[in-house]
């Protein structure tokens, strides 16, 4: 669906105060040369038309909005937007995304990044410039103050399957959270005039939302309390003991449900007490787009008795793709069964360093075949940086 031409900027509208460039942000960042005043700050990335963050602005006067958009004729076109209704609590920079989040925004400054419909840069060589890339995600986890949250959402599965793959290797950002999808009240009810296109058409929109969050299993240091060292601290310390476990004959849907309302990323396998395996988003991940290769690679017009890739399938009319199959699937499909365990006694230090040997983000503590609770990477992360911090 091709996109309309902008309606023409009322050349009357005054943009200086909306419309700002890279050059124009204050560094160090000082939000009050903005908007002149201290309020919780909210990013969207790729502002486009500026639907977003006109109706953010005007529903949530007590926060301010930055967008960024590259297109110099769309952020004019959104700053205009904001000019005309007289929002003061949102502008628009024309520049680099991730050279305002690299070289600008310090930690811990924003309460919510928003990334609606990024270019999906459809071609192999070019996937390099998606805007949802390691480098970025590390910047929205370290700019996002805890339980800060960033939104992301696309028109396109493979994006959102690879960019939540990318989230829980690269972050510790807490997820998936459920968004669930609400029907439109009016004809510019939606986030985006992407997505209003998207749902219009009839095509599904893919939602994810993750936040920052401390880790579960302790409190924040205070004035009023103190950490032990690092060093004399063991995994029963730190673990978190209200375990969300699977079961091998869960499917794979249930799985997935779980894993969104418990807002956890991974979760150990459980038969009968015994720790059998764990299962995580990226092993759900990689099930799908393997299914989804297959369905690519076998059709149903194109068939020989034994294919390629090592399956004997069924004739073409019997054919039902892999990709209807995947509702079979149970969580025994998809778990690893090798799994990184410790004891409740295992020192903090060990934890973190057979993390690091094996490339593993979450540790399961045993005793004997059962499981006790589980240690995170985000768990040791916030450990270490309250030793450095100090209490507060």
């Amino acid at each position: 669906m091709a996109r309309r031409a902008l309606r023409k900027i009322d050349p009357s509208l005054e943009l200086g105060r909306w419309l700002r460039t890279f050059d124009d942000l204050p560094a160090p960042w000082q939000p009050e040369a903005i908007f002149g005043r201290q309020a919780p700050l909210e990013v969207e990335v790729g502002t486009g038309k500026g639907l977003f963050l006109v109706a953010a602005a005007a529903n949530a006067p007590d926060r301010d909005f930055l967008g960024m958009e590259v297109s110099n004729k769309y952020a004019r076109y959104a700053a205009a937007r904001l000019a005309k209704r007289g929002l003061t609590n949102a502008c628009v920079v024309h520049g680099d995304a991730l050279r305002v989040f690299r070289e600008r925004l310090p930690d811990a400054c924003l309460a919510a990044v928003h990334v609606y419909f990024p270019d999906p840069w459809w071609k192999a060589r070019h996937k390099k410039r998606r805007v949802l890339n390691a480098g970025f995600l590390a910047d929205v986890e370290r700019t996002l103050s805890p339980g800060g949250r960033l939104h992301f959402w696309t028109d396109v599965q493979e994006y959102f399957r690879s960019t939540l793959d990318l989230i829980e290797r690269v972050t510790r950002l807490e997820g998936l959270l459920e968004v669930p999808e609400h029907p439109a009240q009016h004809d510019l009810d939606y986030r985006t005039h992407f997505e209003r296109r998207t749902r219009l058409s009839g095509e599904p929109v893919y939602r994810a939302e993750f936040a920052r969050t401390p880790p579960m299993g302790y409190a924040f240091v205070t004035k009023e309390t103190s950490m032990p060292p690092i060093s004399s601290l063991v995994a029963r310390d730190i673990m978190r003991s209200n375990l969300v476990t699977a079961a091998p004959g869960q499917s794979l849907a249930d799985l997935r449900h779980l894993l969104i309302g418990s807002h956890v990323s991974g979760a150990p396998v459980v038969d009968r007490g015994k720790l059998v395996g764990i299962v995580s988003r990226s092993d759900l991940v990689r099930v799908e787009e393997l299914v989804e290769a297959l369905d690519a690679e076998v059709s149903e017009e194109v068939w020989l008795e034994n294919q390629t890739d090592g399956f004997k399938h069924p004739a073409p009319q019997e054919f039902g793709g892999f990709h209807r199959r995947l509702s079979e699937l149970k969580v025994k499909d998809a778990m690893r069964e090798q799994v990184m365990t410790c004891s409740p006694d295992t020192p903090v230090a060990e934890v973190a360093a057979e993390m690091v040997r094996h490339h593993v983000h979450r540790i399961v503590v045993i005793e004997g075949d059962h499981p006790l609770g589980i240690v995170s990477t985000l768990d040791i992360a916030a450990l270490v940086a309250q030793e450095h911090n100090g209490p507060r």
